[in-house]
């Protein structure tokens, strides 16, 4: 195994220390962290995820499962929510609480969100034109969205 440059030693205690700087960023202000190999290891994953929602909704990789809300009242589905899959080709599905925090803090949850808004409005019009009718659907939004000037619109 080749030795190490003092260039990719300095790389090296450069990350570990950007690692430490976030996951202390993380758990609020006035406090720090000492580097831990794990915490490079989640800052590598974080990244991998933001590369590979750069392409998602291009490449089509989201779908939308639509959980039905049942009236016990009327016997029937009253309403039903939208929910957002992250299903990539050469990976595992990717759960939301993963990758909706980071689509966040990379400003990539505007153009994910569009998506979906786009995709439950042509869902809704299927249903309508196919059943005639079509219950209600909720769409969770993410509080950057709503800062969002374009989804206002």
């Amino acid at each position: 195994m080749p030795k190490k440059t003092e260039t990719q030693k300095s790389l090296e205690l450069i990350a570990a220390a950007n690692s430490a700087v976030d996951n202390a960023k993380a758990h609020g202000r006035n406090t720090f962290r000492f580097f831990r190999p794990d915490m490079q290891k989640k800052a590598e994953e974080k990244k991998r995820v933001q590369i590979m929602l750069r392409t998602a909704v291009d490449n089509k990789e989201f779908q939308l499962m639509y959980q039905p809300i049942i009236s016990l009242k009327e016997e029937k589905i009253a309403s039903a929510e939208a929910l957002i899959r992250w299903m990539p080709p050469d990976a595992d599905p990717i759960r939301p609480d993963i990758f909706i925090p980071i689509a966040e803090e990379s400003g990539q949850i505007n153009n994910i969100g569009s998506w979906v808004l786009t995709t439950v409005i042509n869902q809704v019009k299927t249903w309508k034109d196919s059943l005639g009718m079509c219950p209600s659907v909720a769409i969770n939004v993410s509080s950057k969205q709503l800062k969002n000037h374009e989804l206002r619109e």
